[in-house]
C-alpha cells in the first residue's frame, strides 16, 4: 500500500521481490476499517475489489466451556467501513499489484535487494536478477526497508 500511496504523490515508485510469484497462502485475514479507508483514498477500484471478495464481519464473540464471556461489536466504528473485511492475503496482494498496474507498476520478480547504503543525500542499493546480474540503483529520496516477512 506504501507504494500506492507514494505514486499517487507523484513518487517514482519500484518494488523487487525476491519470489518468483505471490504468495498462494495467507498468513494475514482480515482488513481493518483504517486500511480499508486508505484503500478508498489510494484507488477506489481497489476498494470496491476488496469488498467484493471479502466477507464482512460485524462482531465478534468469545466463549468459554460455552458461555459467552465477551463480544465486541464493531458497527459502531467511527468509519466508512464499520467491520472488518476478511480477505486472505494472497488476494489482497493480488488486488495491490493489480492497483500497482493500473498506476502503471509492476512488481519485478526474482529480483532481490542484498545491499543498501544511506547517507545524507539518498540511498545506494545494490540489487541482484535472477540471472545473477547485479545492478546498482541511486536514489535521492530516502528508503524505508520493510522487514516484514
Amino acid at each position: 500500500m506504501m507504494a500506492c500511496e507514494a505514486a499517487r504523490h507523484g513518487l517514482s515508485v519500484r518494488i523487487v521481490d525476491v519470489a518468483a510469484q505471490g504468495s498462494d497462502k495467507s498468513k494475514a485475514l482480515v482488513l481493518w476499517s483504517r486500511t480499508m479507508e486508505i484503500f478508498a483514498r489510494a484507488d477506489q477500484k481497489l476498494t470496491e475489489d476488496a469488498l467484493a471478495c471479502g466477507h464482512r464481519v460485524h462482531g465478534s464473540s468469545m466463549y468459554a466451556d460455552g458461555t459467552r464471556i465477551v463480544h465486541v461489536a464493531l458497527d459502531e466504528l467511527p468509519s466508512p467501513f464499520p467491520f472488518a473485511l476478511m480477505v486472505p492475503q494472497c488476494d489482497t496482494e493480488r488486488l495491490l499489484a493489480e492497483s500497482l498496474t493500473r498506476r502503471g507498476i509492476t512488481v519485478e520478480r526474482r529480483v532481490q535487494l542484498t545491499t543498501f547504503v544511506q547517507d545524507a543525500e539518498g540511498v545506494t542499493a545494490t540489487l541482484r536478477h535472477a540471472d545473477g546480474r547485479e545492478e546498482t540503483v541511486r536514489t535521492s529520496h530516502r528508503m524505508i526497508r520493510n522487514t516484514c516477512a
